[in-house]
């Protein structure tokens, strides 16, 4: 049925009105898209935590507090009303208390949306088994068996008994039933865990496996429990439907859930195989309250949706009617989209030394890629060998031990019975079966027979798990024998076949005449290269390293292949590339003629790269730069090294060339995307990458080049920096600003340092002076003191006597007026005027 048959038909003119609870849910997003753009529904609704969401759908978002008024004008007025049940259950309980009891001028509609969880407790007829008996089965590798178990219908909602964080929903549900009525016409749906467009319960799974945790996937219980689910899109299409019936439905109940039925176990599988690593671990039951929604994980219901499979009869307009491990590589699909995690493909090319490996590496740490090159490839590809011979060497050596086991244990048990019979007999005829029992040697015989048969076993037995592991074993040899044949090395080869001569006597006289002969051996001694690998070879080696989880959900960097247009057709032309049953050598391959590229066919889409980094530079620039490169990097010696920029120049042509082939590629998706191919000059780069930083603070100088290969690539398609990266951010600042304070921390004790050092150097410029100033005083003192000596003689001589004895005078008498007295003493007692009286 369309959209146009079944449709209620309008007769006011006017757009008919729908209220949607919750409208910046994820279900709520999606219905509100759905009603506006198929019924063009006029969409108003309120929001989770009154959150101001600007929804492109929503014409008006309305508060419940703030206006509890508007919020019942608005439903009065809606003629489709959809309430979730996603916190709790007021707000639904109002507005059916609202709408219920009451005659409508035109008829209204009332669609609860509510879970299957309402039915998790209602009994079945079959049971799961309990979990311990599973515990040792590793979820989506065991065989699930098939287990009959009732298939819950509409009709049997009476028998629904919720779970026990779900009552409440009952009870609204009830309600819901109760309020329908000639004019208003209520339904309930039991709606299964949504998944698609982004999603909202399994994201936190689908995001875990997008990052290839290293523990896998959770599972839950047993795995075998039947989890009812369903497209958030064929959810909200079953709504629409159900609101556009031109006769209402007599039915009130119906299951909102897809024809998958399928187990958790599945569910996890399915989701490791797209986009995961294949592991699973299992969470014991102390654990579940770490998960949220683990209640949706562990229910076990097997619905069949009539009601909604007779509504929304158009198989065309269901995103997922089959189920989610049917339709899962497009629901991995909608997860990338919606949440821009696209897998980023970039691939590098350039002539040798033009930094293909350096900007490469940058790439890939900016963007968090696999920087993939074609030594790195053939090393995994080649390791395969290694890994599963060793794999196989263990399941041979545990099949072994079972053996041993088993026969010690059915050796055991024909023991006891042959105790048990000699016990019987010994009590029949006591010296019978003492003659019997002094003889052991069948026993013993028995045990080396039993170890020859071991032997025959273990060489005859081969499960589908071996034989796997051998054909890939098989697959890998013929695989790595295809080599090329160098027509270089055949003259040389056929010389050393018929090479029956002895040695030179010149050249051996020459060796044993030098004492230090030349570090270079001759040419013709030097140990040959093993042939190179076919570029058919080298295509699957990619071909498989690209397959692989990492660079599938992320995306990955190629350096420096493919280098031509052969080797591009073959790495991703779609098709799978033939694999010799015997491999071995192929002769060299000849490169296509200028303008002959052969059948135009698409390419795999998940092999193609979305940019294309094509670095140029003057041939001058690269062999000066190639001057600087102190490695001894195999093929960089001149010659080489020209005839590899030769090669890379063919290959890079205008027309015809490698880059030219990549922009006109069509692939093989529904939406065809393009290869952005451009070209970076790097002549201006350093002829070496810059040092390391050595100190936290320290930042890489900015590369010009490398800023503009950035903005080409764009933003990233990841979620941004993981926990651990953040925390390593975090270190990271606490390291830069222990620096900083270090280096504060030094500035100001070599400013101290200064300060002191000033300061003792003034000290000791003033003690210097200090001294240099006493030195001088004390020189003026003592010439002080040779210019008193003639003062002092002649008062000790003429004036210390006679003033000794005035004074004495002085003392004795002790005059009013002393001074008076001493100078008329004095006068009197002058020897000179003495001597002239006299």
């Amino acid at each position: 049925m369309g959209d146009e048959e079944g449709k209620k038909i309008n007769l006011t003119g006017l757009k008919p009105r729908a209220f949607v609870s919750n409208t910046n849910t994820h279900f709520g997003s999606v219905l509100c898209r759905t009603l506006a753009k198929k019924g063009d529904y006029e969409v108003r609704g309120t929001t989770v935590d009154d959150e101001e969401d600007e929804a492109k759908w929503v014409k008006q978002v309305i508060k419940r507090d703030a206006c509890a008024q508007g919020l019942q004008k608005c439903l009065l007025e809606s003629d489709l009303i959809v309430y979730q049940l996603v916190d709790g259950v007021d707000d639904a309980t109002m507005a059916l208390k609202l709408l219920m009891n009451d005659h409508y001028e035109n008829e209204k509609t009332f669609i609860l949306i509510s879970s299957v969880l309402t039915w998790a407790e209602t009994k079945q007829n079959v049971e799961l088994p309990q979990d311990e008996t599973e515990e040792e089965e590793p979820a989506g590798e065991e065989e699930e068996e098939d287990v009959e178990q009732e298939a819950f219908t509409e009709d049997m909602y009476n028998k629904r008994v919720p779970h026990v964080k779900y009552t409440a929903w009952k009870e609204v549900e009830k309600l819901c039933k109760q309020a329908n009525s000639k004019t208003l016409h209520t339904y309930v749906i039991f709606a299964g865990m949504t998944y698609g467009e982004g999603e909202s319960m399994l994201h936190p799974l689908f995001k875990q496996a997008w990052h290839l945790s290293p523990e896998g996937l959770p599972t839950f219980g047993t795995g075998k429990q039947l989890v009812p689910l369903v497209h958030v899109q064929d959810l909200a299409t079953f709504v629409y439907k159900l609101a556009s019936r031109d006769e209402p439905e007599e039915q009130r109940y119906y299951f909102g859930c897809d024809d998958g039925n399928v187990s958790w176990n599945a569910i996890i599988k399915a989701l490791n195989d797209s986009l995961g690593n294949g592991k699973t671990y299992r969470v014991q039951e102390r654990d579940y309250i770490l998960y949220e929604n683990v209640e949706n994980f562990i229910v076990n219901l097997k619905i069949e949706a009539t009601g909604m499979g007779g509504i929304a009869d158009d198989e065309e307009e269901w995103v997922s009617k089959a189920g989610f491990v049917e339709n899962v590589d497009k629901v991995v699909a909608e997860f990338k989209s919606h949440r821009n995690i696209a897998p980023l493909r970039c691939c590098i090319l350039g002539p040798p030394a033009a930094g293909k490996t350096y900007f490469g590496k940058k790439i890939a740490q900016q963007y968090k890629l696999l920087h993939i090159t074609v030594a790195d490839v053939v090393r995994e590809y080649e390791a395969q060998q290694t890994q599963l011979s060793e794999q196989l060497l263990k399941i041979k050596q545990r099949k072994k031990e079972e053996r041993r086991k088993a026969k010690l244990e059915e050796k055991r048990r024909l023991k006891a019975e042959a105790e048990a019979e000699r016990a019987a007999a010994k009590g029949e005829d006591d010296e019978e079966g003492d003659e019997e029992n002094a003889d052991p040697q069948p026993v013993v015989e028995e045990d080396d027979d039993d170890d020859d048969v071991e032997e025959g076993e273990e060489e005859e037995e081969d499960d589908e798990e071996t034989e796997k592991i051998k054909e890939r074993l098989n697959e890998l040899k013929a695989i790595l024998n295809m080599r090329i044949k160098s027509k270089v090395q055949k003259p040389e080869e056929d010389q050393d076949k018929g090479k029956g001569k002895k040695p030179k006597p010149a050249v051996k006289g020459k060796l044993k005449k030098d004492a230090n002969p030349p570090p270079t051996p001759p040419e013709e001694t030097k140990p040959q290269e093993a042939p190179r690998y076919t570029d058919k070879c080298l295509a699957i080696m990619y071909r498989w390293k690209l397959a692989q989880p990492m660079c599938r959900n992320q995306g990955y960097v190629l350096d420096g292949y493919p280098k031509t247009v052969q080797q591009a057709k073959l790495l991703f032309e779609e098709g799978e590339l033939e694999v010799p049953e015997e491999g071995g050598e192929e002769e060299e391959e000849e490169p296509p003629a200028e303008g002959e590229e052969g059948e135009v066919k698409k390419v795999e889409d998940k092999l193609l790269p979305d940019k294309v980094i094509f670095l140029t530079a003057r041939d001058e620039f690269l062999t000066e730069r190639l001057m600087q490169i102190t490695s001894d990097a195999e093929h960089n010696n001149p010659v080489d090294f020209q005839r590899r920029l030769d090669f890379s120049k063919a290959n890079s042509k205008p027309s015809g060339g490698i880059t030219s082939w990549l922009e006109s590629v069509v692939s093989n998706a529904e939406d065809i995307r393009e290869v952005s191919v451009r070209e970076f000059c790097v002549d201006g780069c350093p002829l070496l990458p810059p040092p390391a930083p050595t100190s936290p603070l320290e930042e890489y100088p900015e590369d010009p080049v490398f800023k503009q290969v950035l903005e080409f690539i764009g933003d990233s398609h990841n979620y941004g920096p993981t926990p651990q990266e953040i925390e390593a951010a975090y270190l990271k600042e606490i390291e830069k600003e222990h620096e900083r304070r270090r280096l504060v921390e030094e500035a100001e004790q070599q400013k101290l340092e200064r300060e002191e050092a000033d300061r003792r150097e003034v000290e000791t410029v003033r003690q210097e002076e200090a001294s240099r100033l006493e030195a001088i005083q004390q020189q003026e003192r003592q010439l002080l003191e040779l210019r008193k000596e003639p003062l002092k003689k002649y008062l000790m001589e003429n004036v210390i006597p006679i003033l000794t004895q005035g004074l004495i005078e002085v003392c004795e008498v002790r005059p009013e007026d002393p001074i008076d007295y001493l100078a008329e003493w004095l006068f009197r007692h002058n020897p000179e005027l003495a001597g002239e009286s006299a």
